[in-house]
């Protein structure tokens, strides 16, 4: 999946070098744990109503047996 997508799409066809794709990922990946440090992530989910996050959750799981048909 993003392995295939990393060395692919972005090293292959974009033409960036794989230093600079990791450090891309590096960056995304410290972003996420600040986000996750100071609860912003907690914050943003527990704004979505209850029926929508039900609703995304179900939608989500169908996606995933379809295609594990």
């Amino acid at each position: 999946g993003l392995n295939a997508f990393f060395a692919f799409v972005v090293v292959g066809a974009m033409g960036i070098s794989w230093q600079t794709g990791m450090g891309a990922i590096f960056w995304g990946a410290v972003g996420l744990f600040l986000l996750t440090l100071f609860r912003i992530r907690y914050w943003m989910i527990s704004n979505i109503p209850l029926s929508l996050r039900i609703g995304i959750t179900s939608g989500i799981g169908l996606f995933i047996a379809l295609m594990g048909l």
